[in-house]
């Protein structure tokens, strides 16, 4: 099949895919263990409904995912596998078709000799034999189960070589007539991944992986599922003896070009400029000064409300409504903001806000302040001043404020 507009996973690059594995454990061949039987004369436990999380998944499946490394055609490389069942696993063509005895090794770094007994360059598939037995094997998901939105994870050996679990979302399908043919993922899945499955939360391949498609503005990665693949394999499964090494995808690539260097010519020397000639520097008038403006605002308190918060409670806690004014007494416009606010018998500045920003000469505006105070008798009054103003025309930024 014609991998058009993608970019296949490529092994030569280094790495490994997804993959999982069907046991319970993470040692390099440990049985998983026996299930545990109902309490005799008792009914038998509802399986759990949760589903198992990423690290679950990663713990009972782990072990069936196989790094690849084959050696052949003046090439070496890494990709990576799943075991089908004891003594095969599924990877790509493009992974196996320089080797016909690649190592396989486990997450464990356990290795073990294998032969390509099956290859499908037009699907890009290929199935290892090997002769120790596998310690956990995976299947293939149901297709028609598979659902766009769903949870999956990528096991397997991406660059640089080491075991990793890449979790995603299926996004779609690739549909051919009636089946669907292949599944498209978010999962970030990298160069080595090839040949790994691509798992769903209950531990199924719902694909194989096998390239990114680039042509949309973010590559996806793409696995094949068993609609496509499930009977290939199975007859792979089956067949017996070598597949042989495979290089014509690998032809010699043309010796590159040597051009010769461009000639530079030497830069010619650049003639000297003339010495610049400025103009005199202009008289500037005298400058006028503006005389300051004089005054100051004043500040007053028109209303001191106070409240008991709690008397029963917190007798001491006083809530206190101050309300004011600010009158613009000076000759010129002015810009203010808070003033500061002491209420008799209590310790301490609070701040209150007045309403405008800028008033002009014999102009007021109001302040006001919540204020909460804690106090063993009623409040009394309250006072007020201003907290810093200036003047408005940058002509008296020089004057000082009173």
């Amino acid at each position: 099949m014609v991998l058009a507009a993608a970019v296949v996973l490529a092994l030569l690059l280094g790495g490994g895919v997804v993959g999982a594995a069907l046991l319970a454990g993470g040692g390099d061949g440990e049985a998983a263990p026996p299930p545990t039987s109902a309490p005799e004369g008792g009914m038998e436990a509802a399986a759990p409904t949760t589903e198992p999380s990423d690290t679950d998944l990663v713990e009972l499946h782990g072990d069936a995912v196989w790094k690849v490394e084959v050696a052949g055609c003046g090439e070496e490389g890494s990709g990576s596998a799943w075991a089908i069942d004891a003594h095969h696993l599924v990877t790509n063509a493009h992974v196996a078709s320089i080797d016909s005895s690649p190592v396989v090794r486990s997450r464990g770094g356990r290795a073990q000799d294998g032969t390509v007994v099956g290859l499908s360059e037009e699907l890009d598939l290929a199935v290892i034999e090997v002769d120790t037995a596998m310690p956990a094997t995976l299947a293939w998901a149901d297709t028609g189960d598979l659902a766009e939105g769903e949870r999956v994870l990528g096991l397997g050996y991406p660059i640089p070589g080491a075991f990793a679990a890449t979790p995603g979302s299926l996004l779609s399908f690739e549909v051919e007539g009636s089946e669907r043919v292949a599944v498209r993922t978010d999962a970030a899945l990298d160069a080595g991944n090839s040949g790994g499955p691509l798992l769903t939360a209950s531990g199924e391949v719902a694909g194989l992986v096998t390239y990114l498609d680039t042509e949309g503005y973010q590559q996806v990665a793409v696995a094949r599922t068993a609609d496509h693949l499930g009977a290939a394999v199975d007859e792979m499964v089956a067949a017996t003896g070598e597949v042989p090494v495979n290089c014509s995808r690998l032809e010699a690539a043309p010796p590159p070009v040597t051009e010769p260097p461009p000639i530079v010519e030497p830069e010619p020397e650049p003639e000297p400029l003339p010495e610049p000639t400025l103009p005199p520097i202009p008289t500037l008038p005298p400058t006028t000064t503006v005389p300051c403006p004089t005054g100051a605002p004043t500040v007053t308190v028109d209303a001191a409300d106070a409240v008991q918060e709690s008397p029963e409670y917190s007798p001491e806690w006083w809530s206190i409504s101050v309300r004011g004014t600010v009158r613009n007494d000076t000759s010129a416009s002015i810009t203010v903001g808070m003033v500061d606010i002491t209420v008799d018998g209590v310790p301490g500045t609070h701040l209150g806000f007045v309403d405008a920003f800028e008033l002009r000469p014999g102009e007021a505006s109001p302040f006001s302040a919540d204020l909460y105070v804690d106090s063993a008798s009623p409040p009394g009054g309250a006072s007020a001043t201003m907290n810093g103003w200036g003047w408005a025309d940058w002509d008296f930024s020089d004057c000082g404020t009173a």
